[in-house]
């Protein structure tokens, strides 16, 4: 009779985990989809960056070289450059659903915060064991250590609160960014808005460095190779290249000059970088729930005489 009831709670508590995970999986895909518009913004904003380069340096090389190029080639330059830069418009939008420039697409885990949280908490524990015993400099060293710890372990435990409590208000702002994008409404609530929404996830932003630090580079990158292949275009045409902006090679021309995204850019990663610490979050409730429901299937299978057949699900 005991087993009976017990196969039943089993059985049941697997279809609560399985129900669980799928709930964490329909959550992820809301936010992917959010991470995505975020992604296609930027790409738009990336190909409005090449366009501003490539006409500066145009503008730049055309009128301090006036000698290489003869009146009628400068048309056919100007021609041959908007192809080109047609060509890289494409190729840059259509970037926005690589998963090697975003880890939304195949849910990359990038800051894992609750692993560096238990991390942390052990390393404090570990502090304090140590101050039971020891000489006062040893003492008074572990002392100051372990209140930069403990400070550090606050404020990861306040930025997974963030991460915890924030995603629902968050994704409504997201939702109202794009409506008020799209239809030009008057920006004075959505400046209270996003006040509003950025204090909230002040904290975790302190954590989500990595991505904004590793998508900003990734974006530069995107942006100097396309001004890059400009640099090729004007090789053709026999224009010589300054030091200041170019570094040449027999067989290979990079643009070094600046390459600023400006401050929407920026608000944009950090919104991103929001978005991809929430999926981390619903990967380690997908991954609790998974681990839940792998043991109480073993039990199961125990109980019932069945071979152990059932494997951890690939998250």
């Amino acid at each position: 009779m005991e087993n009976t009831e017990r196969i039943e709670e089993l059985e049941q508590e697997i279809e609560k985990q399985s129900i669980i995970i799928e709930g964490e999986r329909e959550k992820i895909e809301r936010v992917r989809q959010c991470c995505g518009r975020v992604a296609e913004r930027l790409c738009i904003q990336c190909i409005e960056i090449v366009e501003q380069i490539s006409r500066e340096v145009l503008d730049r090389m055309t009128t301090r070289q006036r000698n290489v190029l003869a009146e009628e080639q400068k048309s056919v330059l100007e021609r041959d450059a908007l192809r080109l830069l047609q060509i890289e418009a494409e190729r840059i939008q259509n970037l926005s659903s690589a998963g090697e420039l975003w880890s939304h697409v195949d849910c990359k885990r990038q800051v894992k915060l609750n692993e560096k949280l238990q991390s942390i908490r052990f390393e404090l524990k570990g502090i304090e064991n140590k101050m039971l015993d020891g000489t006062r400099a040893q003492l008074r060293k572990r002392a100051v250590q372990m209140e930069e710890i403990k400070k550090l372990c606050s404020r990861m435990e306040q930025a997974v609160l963030s991460i915890e409590s924030w995603e629902k208000l968050f994704l409504m702002f997201m939702d109202d960014l794009e409506i008020r994008q799209r239809s030009g409404m008057d920006d004075t609530f959505y400046l209270m808005e996003r006040e509003d929404i950025f204090s909230k996830l002040k904290m975790c932003f302190e954590f989500s460095d990595v991505i904004c630090f590793s998508l900003e580079e990734k974006l530069r990158s995107v942006i100097r190779q396309s001004v890059n292949q400009l640099g090729y275009l004007l090789a053709e045409y026999g224009f010589h290249f300054s030091k200041t902006y170019w570094s040449r090679s027999r067989t290979k021309i990079t643009y070094i000059g600046p390459v600023s995204l400006n401050e929407e850019m920026i608000e944009e990663i950090y919104q991103y970088s929001a978005g991809i610490m929430f999926i981390e979050k619903h990967l380690d409730h997908i991954e609790a729930a998974d681990d839940k429901r792998c043991r109480a299937q073993m039990e199961l299978n125990r109980l019932t005489g069945k071979a152990e057949t059932e494997t951890k699900m690939v998250i």
